[in-house]
């Protein structure tokens, strides 16, 4: 029996960090596919489950550690328990044992929260503002094998376990109180205070002499990370969850139907045939005299279509006169109803950098074909493409805000609460409709070009249940 559990602990040491690797990726994987609403309560109870493991596996640890060092076994800050698993000595192999599985119990509630924060932060998040917050979530995640040595660490552990309160208090608190806002926030770091006190004070009382200790940077580590995370909300760089967008588009009409569904009219999407006018050509006219010219322009079209397929800001042809509309589903839990605006924005480029921008608007296939023949400009040519695939602005200027239209939204739909606002007369080139809250924090964006086009494009229509 003894050899058997020798030779576990043997192969558990020399795959660990293997297994670690795994079980953070296959966690995550687990957690984005099963995890649904951030106010159901099963959702909310697996969250307070890792809570009160991370608790109870802290409050283990440093028992442990203070038991063996009053029997003089080892040092409260050894780093290196897993290591020594290997040693021969059965007292000291027994403990580094224990110290090592009571390391990894912390380890695994630690990845499970920060990895169900990610996903549900995610789901409520535009990157482009609220990255910070989500690249401190997804340092935790990837730090929690990375920096596992310091679990050993009062302070490092009490750190940690406040920011996984904070985060889940964030949002825990608007879907118990209904509603979202600067007040709700300030409750939720009240809340995350107090609890954060409590298991402090139980600490206290069961490792005196540690917690003293580490008292001073313990204290400063938590109200620096509550500066900090105030700091993010207040600068609107952490996402408005509860409310997450489950759909948005932008559309020639909207019209509410007799079934309270939404019938929308939108272009004709010429990427939608990049396959069959790239394919078809060449297997209908294969061995006929006029196959190569056929081939040759479909195979332009072909080039278009992909660069559409993958376009940031979707075309929109319009006269002058004609109302666009911006459609947002966006959910908000049961009895949760707030508000919502649309900030219609046109990006208008500096004076000197207008010409540039109509150049790189005229450009066609025939660019990318004809350095692909001579083999110049090439680099240029696809650098130029990129930028306009991804929206990445080559000239300088600035967002206009042009309209605020605030709605109303009722709580409770699984699909989100649908919505649109609309303007008419839009001067061409590239728009965008912020989708946030009165106070500013952003739910999602629609991004969109407006040509000024006077004949009527193909629209198709399609239902939002």
């Amino acid at each position: 029996m003894k050899k058997i559990i020798h030779s576990i602990r043997s192969w558990y040491v020399k795959y660990e960090r293997h297994l670690s690797s795994f079980s953070l990726i296959a966690g995550f994987i687990f957690d984005a596919v099963t995890l649904k609403r951030v106010d159901l309560f099963l959702e909310n109870f697996w969250v307070g489950m890792h809570l009160l493991m991370a608790a109870v596996g802290i409050v283990m640890l440093n028992l442990y550690e203070k038991y063996q060092n009053k029997k003089g076994g080892v040092k409260e800050d050894d780093k290196d328990s897993v290591q020594k698993i290997k040693n021969k000595d059965d007292k000291e192999s027994r403990f580094d044992w224990w110290h090592a599985f009571l390391i990894v119990i912390i380890q695994f509630a630690f990845g499970g929260l920060f990895s169900t924060f990610i996903v549900f932060y995610f789901r409520s998040a535009t990157l482009s503002t609220a990255w910070p917050f989500m690249l401190l979530l997804a340092f935790l995640l990837a730090g929690n094998e990375l920096l596992k040595k310091h679990y050993s660490r009062l302070t490092f552990q009490i750190s940690v376990f406040f920011v996984a309160i904070f985060s889940f208090a964030i949002f825990v608190v608007p879907v118990a109180m209904h509603r979202i806002g600067n007040d709700v926030f300030i409750i939720s770091g009240l809340v995350s205070l107090a609890t954060i006190w409590v298991f402090i004070m139980i600490l206290r009382f069961t490792t005196r002499e540690k917690f003293i200790k580490s008292r001073g940077p313990l204290f400063v580590a938590i109200f620096g990370l509550y500066a900090v995370i105030n700091i993010l909300y207040f600068s609107n760089l952490i996402p408005p969850i509860p409310l997450s967008l489950k759909d948005a588009g932008v559309y020639h009409s909207i019209v509410r139907n007799a079934d309270g569904n939404y019938s929308v009219e939108s272009e004709q999407d010429s990427s939608a045939k990049f396959f069959e006018n790239l394919i078809s050509p060449i297997l209908a006219q294969a061995g006929q005299s006029e196959a190569t010219s056929r081939i040759a322009n479909d195979m332009d079209y072909a080039l278009v279509s992909f660069k559409n397929f993958f376009r940031v800001y979707g075309q929109v042809h319009v006269s002058s006169s004609d109302p666009v509309y911006a459609y947002s589903a966006i959910f908000s839990p049961p009895q949760f109803n707030t508000q919502v605006v649309h900030v219609w924005q046109h990006f208008q480029p500096d004076k000197a950098d207008r010409a540039v921008l109509s150049q790189n608007q005229n450009s066609n296939v025939q660019d990318l074909k004809s350095a692909t023949s001579t083999g110049q400009g090439l680099w240029s040519t696809v650098k130029d493409w990129t930028y306009d695939l991804f929206g990445i602005q080559k000239v300088s200027g600035k967002w206009i805000t042009m309209a605020n239209i605030t709605i109303n939204i009722v709580g409770g739909r699984e699909g989100g609460f649908r919505t649109f606002s609309s303007v008419a007369s839009l001067e061409p080139g590239l728009w965008r409709v912020i989708v946030r809250t009165p106070k500013g924090q952003e739910i999602g964006r629609i991004k969109f070009e407006i040509v000024s086009d006077s004949s009527q494009p193909v629209l198709v229509t399609d239902i939002k249940q």
